[in-house]
């Protein structure tokens, strides 16, 4: 049997067509992780957030994070003391956004809050803290380890 240019054509079409099918289905199955899931409405409203960090920096103490092998400490600042303090805590990971985990902010008397990390997997995450108090918006960010 003699092969003929328009078979080795055939055959060459035959196995580009059948390698772009693979690379598409093989596209589909990949898991994307964008930052958040709302990432785009979340990006339009960021010059509030803006404001937020800027009254975080128009303190005159900051907040402190700690980590220690079991937990995380957020400590307020004494400005805060006796005010209503409501909002939200996030450790967030970069790499998975379902490994992140949000918490009550709940300060206790000595203005702090302890976050358990037993169950957190090894790396790199952010502690976003998001809250409101005397009606005035804060955020703070910070990046920390558990190792």
């Amino acid at each position: 049997m003699k092969l003929n240019w328009g078979f080795g054509i055939f055959v060459t079409i035959l196995i580009f067509i059948s390698g772009m099918f693979t690379l598409v289905y093989l596209s589909f199955q990949e898991k994307i992780n964008l930052v958040y899931e709302d990432y785009y409405p979340k990006e339009i409203a960021y010059q509030k957030q803006i404001d937020r960090i800027q009254n975080v920096s128009e303190l005159e103490e900051g907040i402190r994070i700690d980590v220690a092998s079991q937990k995380i400490t957020i400590i307020f600042p004494a400005v805060f003391k006796d005010k209503q303090n409501k909002g939200n805590v996030l450790i967030f990971r970069p790499s998975d956004f379902e490994l992140d985990q949000k918490f009550v902010l709940n300060l206790d008397s000595n203005m702090m809050q302890e976050i358990e990390v037993k169950d957190f997997l090894k790396g790199k995450y952010y502690v976003k803290i998001d809250w409101v108090s005397l009606e005035k918006e804060y955020y703070f960010e910070k990046e920390i380890f558990i190792k």
